[in-house]
């Protein structure tokens, strides 16, 4: 009788069966991992799409408020160039009122000092007048009389030139030049605006153009220094 051994071939379809119950269950949960990963693609993508809906609304959005922001800054340097204009041509206005009132003012000082005006020039707050005189103490009640004018800084006030050898039809007449500094205040005329014209103060035009540009809001008040804060 012949005797045969079927341990080994046993011990091999364990071993088989068991390999083949690992490779069902590592498919199945690769197919489970699948399905999973499906459901959950089909879950977020109307999140993603709502995500790049926003995303590109956002960007429309942020374009939109750039655009209206370069317009805005656009608007305000225009606006600023022409208040600055305006600024300009009413200071000079103001200036050329200060040469009158500084021209009427000489001449009535003259005429109380039996002296009369050759030449006079005035630029930056400084003045510099030639004039006639009958003689030297017409010159000095002149000087006596400039020293005490409104507009004119009594400490600056120079005899610069005196002579009295011109004469005319006979007559010798002193001749004489002065310097002095002028004390016109500067001209503030739209520090406190036009409101019969809409035309806001300085420090209320600074303030709305300082929401656009900080530069040109200092631009604008030049060497006045900040405004004081809005109080709380």
């Amino acid at each position: 009788m012949i005797n045969i051994n079927l341990l080994p071939v046993a011990d091999l379809r364990r071993r088989f069966e068991g390999r083949a119950f690992l490779m069902r269950c590592g498919l199945f949960l690769l197919l489970t991992a699948l399905v999973m990963f499906a459901l959950k693609a089909l879950a977020l993508t109307p999140s993603l799409e709502r995500l790049a809906a926003e995303e590109s609304r956002l960007a429309a959005t942020l374009n939109e408020t750039g655009e209206k922001a370069a317009e805005a800054a656009a608007v305000t340097r225009a606006t600023v160039a022409r208040w600055k204009q305006l600024s300009a041509i009413m200071e000079l206005e103001e200036r050329r009122r200060d040469q009158t009132r500084l021209l009427v003012e000489i001449e009535g000082l003259l005429s109380n000092a039996n002296a009369w005006l050759v030449g006079l020039e005035h630029s930056d707050g400084l003045m510099s007048l030639e004039g006639l005189s009958t003689d030297q103490e017409a010159v000095s009640r002149f000087l006596t009389s400039l020293e005490n004018a409104d507009h004119i800084d009594r400490a600056s006030v120079t005899l610069v030139r005196i002579s009295q050898d011109l004469v005319i039809n006979g007559v010798k007449l002193a001749k004489f030049s002065i310097n002095a500094r002028t004390n016109f205040l500067p001209p503030a005329i739209l520090d406190s605006g036009l409101p019969e014209f809409g035309l806001p103060s300085r420090e209320e035009f600074a303030r709305a153009v300082r929401a656009v540009d900080e530069k040109l809001a200092a631009d604008i008040m030049g060497d006045r220094g900040p405004e004081a804060p809005d109080s709380l």
